[in-house]
């Protein structure tokens, strides 16, 4: 079928109009068995639209579409047509439907077209089938030739409007927290203090999907991202990472229609930091969190940043340290002998690799800005010690004394975050929100620890003061909704 493409009421109508949208060359070379209704002509590269010509045509049974069919087996002989005693051979068709073909639009695309392989198109071999005009009764055969109407495919009574699947009702009427995509990997670009780069990215974007919805339009989440990175990595402004996240949540809310939408960036990025003692630059990477929520009430927007550390086990070294005070004093060492002792030299215990995460929310009215560089320096000192990637032995040193210096549970990183960033950000107002997380990475044991805490800075400050527990901690999930 070359360029044209074949639009009709009849079992090929599907993949004919597929191919159409793709440009893709259809030839019928054979017969398709068994479809005898009539299908129209569309020529497929028509700038200005497509226009459809429908012939009367006396044509045998397809036996089938060599883009469709599978491949015949070696050997195997081809099978001719022959016409049947009331059919007129191609050679009495040929002149009249060049006649018509010619009536309708000259030159007609089925005659000066070429095929794949060089050859001139035959409208022989070009499945030119006419649909016939509504008769009363059965469709007949043995019509002679007529040109039939031009239809433009513009017109939207020519063609059946696509369904919208997403937007039909489900088989059963519940709605969703969150639908979307997740692990969408973008390059962004993201300013950071007097300069910007460029960071490899991780987006997630959701929203809620109400119960008389069957599924949200997947391809509008990547149009939005694809819409709003282009501006950032293209574009002259610069935007933070939790700004970002706040602008695409915005248009995926207003695309989707949807009451609320969350997206959530990570990126990991890399800092040159001096070895402690040597002062040899190290390049170490982190990991940058933007997140935002969009609903009718505004814009909830959150920046975070994990990074890695090491810590000394507390309890290990108290043990470590009473056995050390016995055999002191059984080798006759005053009890202030043993103490100056233990005081000038660190005590070994086992350590862990941690890994913490600390993130502060503004709510919508806040003017605020975060920085991430001042997360990430409060994670990294409410560990034991900082960890580097390239030291010499005297950085080694260094990390290790300092690291069993300090000795810390991961309950006591996360207790450093908390008061860490209500001592940093005192300008935020109490609805704003403060996360921190810690895991440690045992040494001696086959599993890992965690600790948590989350709250609005209001409580956090006020339960620092007083010492008094809150009854009930916000969360993560609760605050970004609202609650």
């Amino acid at each position: 079928m070359l360029d044209d493409v074949a639009v009709g009421d009849h079992a090929l109508e599907a993949p004919i109009l597929a191919a159409d949208r793709h440009r893709a060359d259809v030839e019928l070379l054979e017969a398709l068995g068994g479809v005898k209704d009539g299908v129209l002509l569309a020529n497929a590269l028509r700038p200005a639209g497509h226009h459809v010509t429908a012939f009367w045509a006396m044509v045998a049974p397809f036996d089938s579409l060599r883009s469709l069919r599978s491949p015949e087996p070696t050997g195997a002989k081809r099978r001719r047509w022959e016409p049947t005693a009331w059919e007129p051979r191609w050679g009495e068709q040929d002149s009249n439907l060049r006649r018509q073909s010619q009536r309708v639009y000259s030159p007609s695309p089925l005659t000066t077209r070429t095929s794949p392989r060089g050859a001139a198109a035959d409208p022989r071999r070009s499945g030119i089938l006419a649909a016939p005009e509504a008769q009363d009764g059965p469709r007949a055969r043995g019509y002679p030739l007529a040109a039939a109407p031009v239809l433009s495919m513009s017109d939207t009574a020519a063609l059946p409007t696509p369904v919208d699947v997403q937007a039909s009702p489900p088989a059963r009427a519940l709605g969703l927290s969150r639908v979307g995509v997740t692990g969408v990997e973008k390059v962004i670009r993201i300013g950071r203090g007097d300069g910007e780069r460029l960071l490899s990215a991780r987006l997630e974007c959701v929203v809620d999907l109400g119960a008389a919805q069957k599924g949200a339009h997947m391809s509008r989440f990547e149009e939005v991202v694809n819409e709003a990175i282009g501006e950032v990595v293209l574009g002259e402004g610069t935007f933070r990472a939790e700004a970002l996240a706040a602008r695409i949540a915005r248009l995926v809310r207003e695309r989707q229609d949807a009451h609320r939408a969350e997206v959530t960036i990570e990126a990991r990025y890399p800092e040159y930091r001096p070895a402690p003692v040597s002062g040899i630059a190290t390049q170490e990477i982190y990991t940058l969190v933007g997140s935002a929520v969009a609903s009718a009430s505004g814009v909830r927007r959150l920046i975070g940043v994990a990074a890695q550390g090491m810590t000394a086990c507390p309890c290990a070294q108290g043990l470590l340290a009473e056995r050390s005070r016995d055999r002191l004093e059984d080798d006759g060492f005053s009890p202030e002998e043993v103490d100056r002792i233990l005081e000038r030299v660190p005590v070994a215990t086992h350590n862990q690799r941690g890994v913490g995460t600390l993130q502060v929310g503004c709510p919508e009215d806040s003017t605020e800005t975060v920085d991430a560089e001042a997360l990430l320096a409060i994670v990294e000192d409410a560990m034991s010690s900082e960890i580097y990637e390239l030291m010499k032995r005297g950085d080694e040193a260094a990390v290790v004394e300092k690291a069993h210096r300090r000795p810390r549970f991961v309950e006591d990183c996360v207790r450093e975050m908390i008061a860490g960033a209500v001592a940093a950000f005192p300008a935020l107002d109490d609805d704003a929100f403060i996360s921190a997380h810690q895991r440690n990475l045992e040494t001696i044991h086959q599993h890992d620890v965690v600790a948590e805490r989350s709250g609005r800075l209001g409580e956090l400050r006020r339960e620092l003061l007083s010492g008094e527990a809150t009854s009930r901690h916000a969360t993560l999930r609760g605050w970004l909704d609202g609650e």
